[in-house]
């Protein structure tokens, strides 16, 4: 932060450091206009206490864990985004995952929180940037995907801040290339046949899986890479853009990514398939004409009962 800091004050423009979902920040914005009574809406974009505080069972067991076993004890991260939802009118999440554990563990009432998901162009659809943080697994999975398509197959992988250790990952006789940042990730990804995707923690809906159904490109991930982005709200991948790895141990999980991902790159019914199938999570989930609506009524029906809303809202008006 300091570097880009000093860069944008080089133009006369003056940055602001918060911590997410900080109240130091909401104070901030209510005194740029105090006279006026503005809808405070909190968009969240992933719960960062669900992602930080469930990785150590993710990375164990490549799932997201079950609402119902979430350990709903107080932490500063969890009770400083807790006290932000409560202090807002409303609060928009990006899955009903994160609804869900929202109203079952943290008693925060579903009135309010809304599902505010992701805004792709249906007619954008088909013709048209990554963290590499998550890490990779691949070392061990390629090798052996690779040897199951006589060699022929290549590895990219794409993303912001890869570190010494991903650009190691080159290999020519392995054929795995770290190509890191790239300017138009939709480009980049519909000349693909594969999005190779095993992730091991994460929260929300997964941009770089969306990415891939709008381009048409078939994602094989594991349960937390589907979190939230199937139809039925499940981890089946029946009707899913591509296959989900449903095992939870490390050997299993493993086999199944490399026989997916090997049964997806050669299998041109499949590969059609679930190619539809994308598109088709994109039009039911993620239609920015769909979204646009819900996101608008939301706001209007927030806007005529304000003054009710807030008068429910103790909490959040202790917290202010």
């Amino acid at each position: 932060m300091d570097q880009h800091s000093t860069a944008l004050n080089q133009i006369d423009i003056n940055t602001v450091h918060f911590l997410p979902n900080e109240s130091h920040f909401d104070e901030y914005i209510q005194s740029l206009n105090p006279t006026v009574e503005a809808l405070t809406i909190l968009d969240t974009q992933d719960i960062h206490s669900l992602r930080n505080g469930a990785s150590i069972h993710q990375v164990k067991e490549f799932c997201p864990p079950v609402v119902s076993e979430i350990d709903g004890s107080a932490n500063s991260e969890i009770i400083r985004e807790l006290s932000s939802i409560h202090r807002s009118d409303h609060t928009w999440v990006v899955s009903d995952y994160e609804q869900k554990m929202l109203d079952e563990v943290y008693a925060i009432e579903r009135e309010k929180v809304s599902v505010c998901s992701f805004f792709y162009s249906e007619a954008e659809m088909n013709n048209n940037q990554t963290s590499t943080e998550h890490g990779p697994i691949d070392e061990k999975l390629w090798p052996r995907i690779r040897e199951k398509l006589n060699h022929q197959a290549e590895l990219h992988v794409y993303g912001a801040y890869p570190d010494r250790g991903s650009l190691a990952l080159t290999d020519k006789n392995l054929g795995v290339k770290v190509r890191g940042v790239i300017e138009d990730q939709y480009d980049m990804l519909q000349r693909y046949r594969i999005n190779f995707a095993p992730l091991r923690f994460g929260a929300g809906i997964k941009g770089k899986i969306s990415d891939g159904f709008f381009c048409g490109t078939p994602t094989i991930t594991t349960r937390i890479g589907g979190e939230g982005m199937t139809l039925d709200g499940s981890d089946n991948d029946g009707q899913w853009g591509g296959i989900i790895s449903r095992r939870a141990s490390d050997s299993g999980l493993e086999d199944e990514l490399v026989e997916g991902a090997v049964r997806l790159y050669t299998d041109q019914t499949l590969w059609e398939e679930k190619r539809e199938h994308g598109y088709n999570v994109i039009r039911e989930m993620f239609s920015e004409e769909k979204n646009e609506r819900v996101m608008m009524d939301t706001i209007n029906e927030l806007v005529a009962n304000k003054k009710r809303i807030r008068e429910k809202n103790l909490t959040g008006a202790l917290l202010w």
